[in-house]
């Protein structure tokens, strides 16, 4: 990760290194990310429609050294996604007209990308930020925004693109997987339509935990849950990301489940929540705004390491 991040700011000015680096107590900084698109919230640090082609490779590699195979796919889908929106290919749109655009996602450095030194990489735009922090051998990445609008569309050859479909998937086999009574159970009362704990939230400010226990599910319920979780926390290199899916499975005796509004995969209404003493995620459904239908809004926090703490 360290050679990477060296290898990337070889590539840079020194005015531009500048604009990519912080102070690793910057936590105003590190705070300012969004799921907006730019335009509406301005980001901290360098953005991608600012480098070279060398500089762009170079930053598309850092990106690798950093996530694992699923979790770079991912942000380059997510990139793919504001251009289709960018391209005007869609139609219906309510929405302010906006630049979406792959160019609008930005890099900061907060302290000395080295490998005895703590360290965090952001990484985000519309509809994505990544906080991944590094210390003493240990990884951490949250608070994570992961969303996308489009949910498909078609690919110049013809593929269909669905970039979060399997964690779509994952969500909603949890919800079918319940009885009658468990879903009475786990229903919120409240209906959400975005996440609560997104961009701006405070980070003491998690709403009470409530639902079913995971510990309560059967195991192969349990397991469905498991999987959810892999969805996000799979973002990163794959024996980090063990250990701390490890972490929350021992903690299923702590950990709810809940949903509000419907159901339905399809609905507009549906919201989805796991909470436990560490993990803290949530998937909620949203209106289309750039000409698509219902997208998609999750974030991902662990309580006990926001920004590497």
């Amino acid at each position: 990760m360290s050679e990477a991040a060296a290898a990337f700011t070889a590539t840079l000015t020194e005015g531009q290194i500048t604009t990519l680096s912080f102070d690793y107590t910057d936590t105003a900084a590190k705070s300012n990310w969004s799921n907006l698109p730019e335009g509406l919230v301005q980001r901290s640090g360098l953005a991608m429609g600012d480098l070279t082609d060398e500089q762009r490779e170079a930053a598309l590699a850092l990106l690798q050294a950093m996530l694992s195979e699923e979790g770079y796919q991912q942000v380059l889908d997510t990139f793919a996604a504001d251009d289709v929106l960018g391209s005007g290919t869609l139609s219906g749109g309510t929405g302010p007209q906006l630049d979406w655009s792959s160019d609008n996602y930005f890099f900061a450095f907060f302290g000395d990308p080295t490998a005895d030194s703590q360290f965090m990489v952001q990484f985000g735009g519309h509809h994505l930020a990544l906080n991944i922090d590094y210390s003493d051998g240990a990884v951490t990445m949250t608070p994570e925004f992961v969303g996308i609008e489009p949910q498909t569309w078609t690919d110049e050859s013809g593929t269909t693109i669905e970039p979060l479909g399997a964690l779509k998937d994952s969500v909603f086999a949890v919800l079918g997987s319940l009885s009658a009574e468990e879903l009475t159970t786990s229903e919120l009362p409240q209906i959400y339509d975005d996440v609560v704990m997104g961009a701006g939230a405070d980070a003491d400010a998690f709403p009470e935990d409530g639902g079913v226990l995971v510990s309560d599910l059967t195991q192969e319920q349990q397991d469905l849950v498991t999987a959810a979780i892999e969805e996000w926390v799979g973002d990163i290199d794959e024996a980090v990301a063990a250990e701390i899916t490890a972490s929350y499975v021992a903690a299923y005796d702590e950990t709810y489940i809940s949903w509000s509004g419907s159901t339905d995969p399809e609905s507009e209404d549906a919201y989805f929540r796991i909470s436990g003493p560490q993990v803290w995620i949530e998937y909620v459904h949203q209106a289309g705004i750039g000409g698509s239908d219902i997208h998609l809004h999750t974030v991902y926090r662990d309580k006990t390491s926001a920004y590497g703490a």
